[in-house]
């Protein structure tokens, strides 16, 4: 859940996986993604050593002698970390002690994230609130070099996916998940990080066929894997401490300002028990996506996001022990396409938890094919937004649609469920012909520049 564009790490995973969606306000994920929500501890800002502030967050591109060569695996991305500010608040409690990551050379880890969201979109006065299944995501991790100076190289892997089924109006979007998420599986990559926790650069090793989608959200698992560990303050800090991260995402073509406040808890040896809070904020900007339809426009206009939780942290491993977190994210963005403006907003709620696990326990389904969107019930202005609307999500990216079709299935249903719940009687057709019409004619202006093929009738 960006989350999460988290996220995820795997919260991103997810929402790159799942894309936005909503009826009429489907279409307008054909043109921008949502940002990451606020993260938990898991995705923490952490100070870059090198990186530059006019690079932060950037993601670079292979030189040519790295580039791979035809039918030879490629790497999405190399990252560097965004570059960070720390700020010791309060340096806590004696005894005092500076905390530095240590983990051994062959030392391996397990993780598994549960995240679950709940996004509403809304398009043109059109909300539409959809609740997503909890889905579930395992990595690796393997420490292969330490530094004399502290830098430890690991390798990462994703080793499971699982989408948990949802109800019948969900099933969509859970098909087109694990359709996506599935071809993650048994991806991996390299790193390194320095023992304050900052990621001095991160890649991906790709297939030379990977699809589009599955890019999508390699790119958000590795901006992810650039904020997973804990930002660690330069001077010695006691149980009590509290120390404040500053740090500029780049994230799915938008700038974002977050500020991370930790406070340490209880040290214990190796372990920390830290609670977190997360506030992001943007200016507004233009925002440009690589899935962005020709001549198509966006402008954010506002985004705020906050977050909270809990974490215990080994300076031994690479990634936290547990996280538990809630986050919220709001966001509004002006669209123009074909000469028309739309403003449209999305707010995301995240719940997340992270915990040791085995690796590899989860075993991903074999995909399904996504059915048809919904299916007529001889209201005509209904049938015809339905039809409308079925078109509409068609014309947007794969990993959009499933989402897409699952918003509408969920209008269908309350459709005609109002319909069966007056016994189908002719007041109840009439009723539902006369708000359908209104929604036919304003998801037609709304919509007529994203979808200028689609015959509304």
């Amino acid at each position: 859940m960006k989350m999460l564009r988290a996220t995820t790490l795997l919260a991103v995973l997810a929402i790159t996986a799942c894309g936005k969606k909503t009826d009429s306000a489907a279409d307008a994920a054909a043109v921008t993604k949502a940002p990451e929500t606020a993260k938990p501890a898991t995705e923490a800002a952490k100070p870059t050593v090198e990186a530059k502030a006019e690079d932060a967050g950037n993601t670079t591109a292979p030189s040519a002698e790295d580039a791979a060569a035809p039918g030879e695996p490629e790497t999405a991305n190399p990252t560097e970390g965004a570059k960070t500010e720390i700020k010791v608040l309060n340096a806590g409690a004696d005894p005092k002690v500076q905390l530095r990551l240590k983990p051994a050379k062959d030392s391996t880890q397990a993780a598994m994230m549960t995240m679950t969201m709940a996004l509403e979109m809304d398009l043109g006065g059109q909300k539409v609130p959809i609740a997503m299944p909890p889905m579930k995501m395992g990595m690796s991790t393997n420490v292969t070099n330490v530094s004399d100076a502290g830098d430890a190289s690991f390798t990462f892997k994703v080793d499971s996916a699982e989408i948990a089924e949802g109800s019948a109006a969900q099933e969509q979007v859970v098909t087109a998940m694990k359709a996506v998420i599935g071809k993650v599986v048994g991806m991996g990559g390299e790193s390194v990080i320095d023992a304050r926790g900052a990621v001095k650069s991160a890649k991906f090793i790709l297939p030379p066929d990977a699809p589009a989608d599955v890019r999508q959200i390699v790119d958000g698992f590795q901006q992810s894997l650039n904020q997973m560990s804990i930002p660690l303050p330069e001077e010695a800090v006691g149980a009590g401490a509290m120390w404040q991260a500053k740090m500029t995402l780049e994230q799915n073509g938008m700038k974002i300002d977050q500020t991370a406040t930790f406070e340490l808890v209880a040290v214990e040896g190796n372990t920390l028990k830290v609670k977190f809070t997360i506030q992001q904020s943007a200016p507004v900007q233009d925002v440009k996506t690589p899935d962005m339809p020709a001549g198509a426009v966006a402008k954010l206009l506002d985004l705020k996001g906050s977050g909270q939780g809990e974490a215990t942290y080994d300076l031994t491993k690479i990634l936290p022990v547990t996280t538990t977190g809630k986050t919220t994210m709001s966001m509004s963005m002006e669209v123009e396409a074909g000469g028309q403006k739309q403003t449209m907003a999305i707010k995301m709620d995240l719940d997340l938890k992270f915990e040791p696990s085995e690796g590899g326990a989860v075993k991903p389904e074999d995909p399904k094919p996504a059915d048809g969107v919904v299916e007529a019930f001889g209201v005509a202005s209904c049938d015809a937004y339905l039809k409308g609307m079925a078109a509409c999500i068609e014309k947007m990216p794969e990993a959009g649609r499933g989402p897409g079709k699952d918003a509408m299935a969920q209008v269908s249903k309350a459709w005609k469920d109002s319909l069966a719940a007056a016994g189908g009687s002719d007041a109840a057709k009439a009723s539902l012909e006369t708000g359908c019409k209104s929604a036919l004619e304003q998801t037609q202006k709304a919509m007529g520049a994203l979808c200028p093929d689609v015959k509304w009738e």
